[in-house]
């Protein structure tokens, strides 16, 4: 497999709408390359550009509410407290603001060319885009990519006709902004998001050679500062953009960016991009083959001429290579350390009011967001969600003791960059699990890199508080329920599917749902065994918190299998679901990420888990390109390759968009694809039992392959080899500290493991 297949997205055509067009990235500041001839459009974003500000959104009549609210529940009385849970508990106002978009650098030809041989591309192991086109004898090449070293984007125009770029060139934005001109050669943006949004600028420097530029203040179209590039043989764009956020001078620290790069000069600009962009893509690679002749073999294909055969059922592994590397290279565009997190769409977003505030949705998508990034080599880019969590403990803390009464700190169902923790949107919202399930990603990151300093200094603060609310909120569930005696959430949802009651009506609030536990379970356990950890250097570390949760867990209601369905049952009740084909797994949190049930441990509730979805799929599932990803996962734990990789086929024919962004909904997302490569890469080596399993979960399609660079839990790096679905060669390589953990090979065959000190091989005998 070639670079040209596994690394090059290319088109032969420009883009016209913005789901076609090819995304640049340096973590923090983004651009959607178009491609446009005679009128080019980068479309921008920084990640900080949002409307809103931190308000106290809390409802201060929940606390007091809550009570009623749980009796009523245990009662089965689920409309009246759904009633007054909507009074009592949402806040108001039921919507935070959205990410917002930078503007639009447009350059346009002046001179009209009519062109051909054009050809648009995304090299992904450079993180350079590029467009070629010619205009009779004239070749024309444009290059684009956002620096990471010198927090840029640059755009380079070159043509080999002497004197042959005539150039205009605006930066606009559609509201809430005003053009200035900021130097002789420089024009620039300054707006504010609304009254209390961020106030930010951008500036975009204008060097030629062989040519001039003047900025023409007079001749406007509208607000539109105009830049005219005459006469130039090659002309180079710096771009820098900044908020208030972080409580910068936003439009000086842009001047000083771009004047910084531009006596740096654009060779070097490049180079060191790319030196900076591969010592992360470089640590990893994979390479899959059927073994047969169907597959894409040469690049004379267009990725979109290829997506189309994969839409009309084309089963090629080389595709899945690619998607693979696009999502690593969509990882560290958007999420860089000393960043935020990768929202809904990465950093990219062209709207005012984005799908669902383009925020950060903690009941599945930021999670599945960062499933792969440890696996991938890549624990810097998991560091942003750490820090942010970190600036939702204050007023997470405010809100768990408001709405609860409760100590600790709680997010719910969604967030933004202003630390927005409250109960949001409807009563959908009241689900305080979000900062429980995103805080066992902590715990990954340690499991996978062994740094105790973190363990001790970061994740472990994070996770005991989100455990000391959960253990206030928990309540004991009385006699004449489903689980009497039992410690359950109340209220309680399984997001986001809907119930038919007993009496009829249908609902979505209740007490103990299936996953509330799973996600109790699961983060109470952690929490146990870091204090376990940690009290290996400090006796007796936190003994008295650890037998609270210790008591806690074995009070939780047991994981059942339904009586109705045989799957598992999604509530503490046996509800007949009011949506079967709804397209959230919850109740299978347990089976992945989790590890709650396995089939090594559980082996009733992992085949429960099978009928869970095959039911799903027997009533029309109503699958989305992220919850399909999340059952690839789901079916790899279990150990059955041909439904992941089902599941994941069923994304790329379906829910793959021009570009490759996901679609969910109708809209174009960017994070939720990454649960494709975490499925992926849970079918190729798996860990997660205390022990490393290499191909558990190998599909017939992918018969013969490698990896290299993927970690594993406890400390260990893969390269592994194999040939018609049998291992040939793993080498595991020893970081400093390595947990001990025994090795099996889930294909056929008998293998040796040898110990050479540094390494472990694992060789066919």
């Amino acid at each position: 497999m070639n670079k040209q297949q596994k690394e090059i997205m290319w088109y032969r055509n420009p883009a016209e709408r913005w789901v076609e067009a090819l995304p640049i990235g340096n973590g923090r500041l983004g651009g959607m390359v178009f491609g446009g001839v005679n009128k080019d459009v980068v479309q921008l974003n920084e990640e900080t550009i949002w409307a809103g500000h931190y308000q106290d959104r809390n409802n201060y009549q929940s606390a007091q509410a809550l009570p009623e609210i749980r009796r009523l529940l245990f009662a089965g009385e689920t409309a009246k407290a759904s009633e007054l849970a909507q009074k009592a508990m949402v806040s108001n106002p039921k919507r935070f603001d959205s990410y917002q978009p930078l503007g639009d650098l447009t350059i346009q030809m002046t001179n009209t060319v009519e062109y051909s041989h054009y050809c648009r591309q995304l090299d992904l192991g450079n993180a350079v885009a590029s467009v070629q086109f010619k205009d009779n004898q004239t070749n024309f090449k444009r290059e684009y990519f956002s620096s990471a070293i010198d927090q840029v984007i640059a755009i380079r125009y070159e043509c080999d006709k002497p004197d042959g770029l005539d150039l205009s060139v605006t930066l606009t934005r559609s509201q809430e902004s005003v053009s200035q001109i900021f130097s002789e050669d420089t024009i620039g943006l300054v707006g504010q998001c609304g009254d209390n949004g961020v106030a930010f600028s951008g500036a975009v420097k204008i060097i030629c050679e062989n040519g001039t530029v003047v900025l023409n203040d007079r001749r406007r179209d509208g607000n539109e500062i105009i830049a005219f590039v005459e006469k130039a043989d090659r002309v180079t764009f710096y771009i820098a953009a900044n908020s208030n956020y972080r409580g910068m001078d936003h439009r000086e620290e842009c001047i000083q960016t771009v004047q910084k790069a531009s006596e740096k000069g654009y060779h070097k600009v490049r180079e060191d991009h790319i030196k900076d962009y591969r010592a992360y893509y470089d640590r990893f690679s994979i390479e899959l083959s059927s073994g047969g002749q169907n597959e894409h073999d040469d690049g004379e294909v267009s990725t979109y001429e290829w997506l189309n055969q994969i839409r009309e059922g084309k089963n090629d592994p080389a595709f899945a290579v690619l998607y693979m590397n696009y999502t690593r290279y969509l990882m560290i565009s958007s999420s860089r350390p000393g960043c935020l997190p990768s929202n809904l769409q990465g950093i990219w977003n062209d709207q005012m009011w984005a799908p669902w505030e383009s925020d950060f949705h903690t009941n599945v998508n930021l999670q599945a967001n960062y499933w792969p990034v440890e696996a991938y080599h890549l624990s810097e880019c998991h560091t942003p969600v750490f820090d942010w969590l970190e600036t939702l403990v204050a007023p997470g803390s405010h809100t768990a003791k408001v709405c609860y009464d409760a100590r600790g700190w709680v997010v719910h169902h969604a967030s933004d960059i202003w630390g927005s923790t409250a109960i949001f949107f409807d009563i959908v919202g009241i689900w305080p699990m979000g900062a429980a399930w995103m805080c066992r990603h902590l715990y990954e990151h340690y499991l996978y890199n062994l740094d105790e300093l973190f363990l001790r200094e970061k994740a472990y603060p994070l996770i005991k508080g989100v455990v000391r609310f959960l253990l206030d909120f928990m309540v004991e569930a009385p006699e004449g329920t489903a689980c009497p005696g039992s410690l359950v959430c109340n209220p309680s949802h399984s997001p986001e599917n809907y119930f038919i009651a007993p009496d009829g009506s249908i609902g979505i609030f209740t007490y103990g749902a299936t996953m509330d536990t799973e996600i109790i379970y699961d983060i109470g356990t952690i929490c146990v065994e870091i204090i376990d950890i940690l009290s290996i250097h400090q006796a007796g570390f936190d003994h008295s918190f650890k037998e609270e949760i210790m008591a806690a867990l074995k009070k939780l209601p047991p994981v059942k299998i339904s009586n109705r369905t045989g799957g598992i049952q999604e509530w503490a009740e046996d509800f007949e679901e009011y949506y079967p084909d709804h397209r959230h797994i919850s109740q299978l949190y347990g089976v992945y990420p989790g590890k709650m049930i396995t089939l090594n441990n559980s082996p009733e509730l992992a085949n429960a888990a099978k009928c869970t979805i095959n039911r799903k799929y027997e009533h029309g599932y109503n699958g989305q390109g992220w919850s399909l990803s999340w059952i690839a996962n789901v079916w790899a734990r279990l150990l059955e390759p041909e439904r992941a990789m089902e599941a994941l086929q069923d994304i790329f024919q379906h829910h793959i968009l021009h570009n490759l962004f996901i679609n969910a909904h109708g809209n174009p997302q960017v994070g939720d694809a990454q649960g494709v490569p975490a499925a992926i890469l849970e079918m190729l080596a798996q860990s997660h039992e205390d022990e490393i399993v290499l191909l558990p979960s190998l599909p017939k399609a992918w018969a013969n392959g490698s990896v290299t660079g993927m970690k594993l839990r406890g400390g260990y790096t893969l390269d592994m080899f194999w040939e018609n679905g049998l291992l040939t060669k793993a080498t595991l390589y020893l970081s400093e500290v390595t947990i001990p953990m025994p090795i099996r090979v889930g294909s056929e065959g008998r293998y040796q493991t040898i110990n050479n000190g540094s390494t472990l091989l694992v060789m066919r005998n």
